[in-house]
């Protein structure tokens, strides 16, 4: 698991090599439960960083209001998401074996493991970037003392249907925040 502190985003952003390696980490995290190990692509990873890093300074710089210090969390991850979602850095995906006994053990149903197989063998770069961002937003919203208790909306419907629209690229990064910051709105 990715240790988050005040500044890690702010770290991430300005150190590629820093995002790319907890980034990977994070991800074979929830791979090899699952029962898969997906061959990731630091490099590839590290070019989605550039996007990234770019949409943020220009949404600082030109869509979002002047006196705001720095964008939401929602904005940047949302920025992220797609930016990773834009770039094939997911490369040979195949069975997990274990070096560890007992394995690592997925929580959950052994439907549910073969949805999240599916899915990302579907779209490994969508669904890897959306376990990541939406994981670090939840930890994020749920420390949050300036607003009521965050309540996890994201419907099944409504995930799928973001990864569809990313993997299929019919959606742009504005368009991507739209739908995250949706997801994490308070009442």
């Amino acid at each position: 698991m990715v240790i988050l502190a005040n500044d890690t985003v702010d770290r991430w952003l300005a150190d590629s090599e820093e995002f790319c390696h907890e980034f990977m980490k994070y991800s074979f995290s929830w791979h090899h439960p699952v029962g898969v190990d997906v061959t990731l692509l630091r490099e590839d990873i590290a070019k989605a960083h550039v996007k990234w890093v770019s949409i943020v300074e220009d949404w600082q710089a030109s869509y979002f209001r002047q006196e705001t210090v720095s964008l939401s969390y929602t904005k940047i991850f949302a920025a992220l998401l797609w930016a990773l979602s834009q770039q094939v850095y997911c490369g040979e995906i195949r069975e997990y074996e274990s070096l560890y006994n007992p394995a690592p053990q997925f929580n959950g149903t052994e439907e549910e493991r073969k949805e999240c197989v599916d899915d990302l063998r579907g779209a490994p770069e969508v669904v890897t970037a959306m376990q990541f961002c939406i994981s670090v937003l939840c930890h994020y919203e749920v420390k949050r003392l300036d607003r009521k208790p965050y309540v996890f909306r994201i419907t099944e419907s409504g995930r799928h249907d973001l990864i569809m629209a990313l993997h299929e690229k019919r959606i742009d990064a504005l368009s991507t925040y739209l739908v995250v910051d949706g997801w994490f709105s308070r009442d």
